[in-house]
């Protein structure tokens, strides 16, 4: 009001994250002392929520707040200064609640990529101000089977389409994909090129500086695509690029319907042929066509990320090699067996950062072979 003089406010520092507790601790002086009839000569304190190391107190003059914070601990008085009157409108007003991010919450990221497209929150870390979201991927599978072939990968290249990831198309990175648990949330990801996929979406742990996060309207395309069933089928042209980078693999391919139809036809038919002679033919026809797809020493995966070299075929399976620092051998049902893989799947680097590849010519520099090729 005009003609009234207000009392200066005060700022004290104090240790980081003791605001609350010092503004509770010059009250509990103030009305201890009050009982035995000496007054503390403060009017006031409080402390700020955004405003951290620091709390203030209302006084008259410098050497009362001195005389309030002695015996205090937590408080430094020799770097006290005075909040200047232009502020103390703006640091007494009250301010919104801000908004609180929670799962199910529509974002879209900011830049990037990504920029623009919608996105929704699966966990929070208020903590941290980190949030797990999950989005469309934009990903382009040609480059990174590319690059776990040795290719250099190409800089401005341009931004794929969104589309679903379906887990028929990350089996053919093999040994290259990876099930990590996230601590934060429990679910399992599989995790390919640094990148996390589940359910053929992708999902990322972003800031929550990076998000748009107020009055966020997804239109109803956009909602049917983030419910549409996670289960999609890989095309043709997939199949296509997929098998003329890592080689042809016949028994992967996926036949149209005639083709379909006339295999179909002509298994009923040599299964009829083969009744007349007795039931045994059949059976060892059957097997003979599982052993055709797979031959001793080819390089096959089993499981989710298992692979290996087949060392002896038996009767329902085959026995093979496991790839890794155990090196242990186990038996595998033919059904188990995923598909084969070839040797540009499996790349590693000299001392130069140079890929190199199995069947590749090196020169040992160091060692007991040394210059040996």
């Amino acid at each position: 009001m005009d003609g009234v003089k207000d009392p200066i406010i005060w700022r004290v520092k104090c240790m980081v994250g003791r605001e609350r507790q010092m503004a509770f601790c010059f009250m509990q002086k103030f009305l201890h002392l009050q009982k035995f009839g000496t007054k503390v000569p403060i009017i006031s304190a409080f402390s700020l929520d955004h405003v951290r190391g620091s709390v203030f107190v209302e006084a008259e003059k410098a050497c009362d707040v001195t005389e309030a914070c002695k015996g205090f601990c937590d408080v430094y008085v020799n770097r006290t200064s005075t909040v200047p009157v232009a502020e103390v409108r703006s640091l007494l007003s009250t301010r919104a609640k801000p908004f609180e991010v929670s799962p199910g919450t529509w974002v879209r990221m900011k830049s990037g990529n990504y920029k623009g497209d919608l996105a929704q929150v699966v966990s929070a870390d208020d903590g941290r101000k980190k949030v797990l979201i999950k989005l469309i991927p934009r990903v382009d599978l040609h480059a990174i089977s590319k690059k776990f072939g040795g290719a250099i990968p190409l800089k401005g290249a341009a931004v794929p389409a969104p589309r679903l990831i379906s887990s028929q198309e990350l089996e053919f990175f093999g040994p290259h994909i990876e099930s990590k648990r996230d601590r934060q949330t429990g679910d399992v990801f599989e995790v390919l090129d640094g990148l996390m996929f589940k359910d053929g979406f992708l999902y990322k742990r972003v800031a929550l500086s990076s998000l748009i996060y107020w009055g966020i309207q997804p239109t109803d395309t956009e909602i049917l695509k983030f419910s549409s069933s996670p289960s999609i089928k890989s095309s043709a042209d997939d199949m296509d690029w997929v098998s003329g980078i890592y080689g042809h693999n016949k028994k992967r391919n996926v036949p149209r319907e005639p083709d379909m139809k006339k295999s179909a036809s002509s298994k009923d038919k040599s299964s009829k042929a083969s009744n007349l002679k007795g039931s045994t033919s059949t059976e060892n026809c059957d097997d003979d066509d599982d052993d055709a797809q797979f031959n001793l020493h080819d390089l096959v995966t089993f499981g989710r990320k298992d692979f290996g070299v087949i060392i002896a075929v038996e009767k329902d399976g085959f026995k093979i090699l496991k790839g890794g620092p155990e090196g242990s051998a186990v038996t595998v049902r033919k059904q188990d067996i995923k598909k084969g893989i070839v040797d540009k799947m499996f790349t590693a680097v000299d001392h130069q950062n140079k890929s190199i590849s199995m069947n590749d010519t090196v020169k040992v520099l160091e060692g007991p072979v040394q210059f040996v090729r």
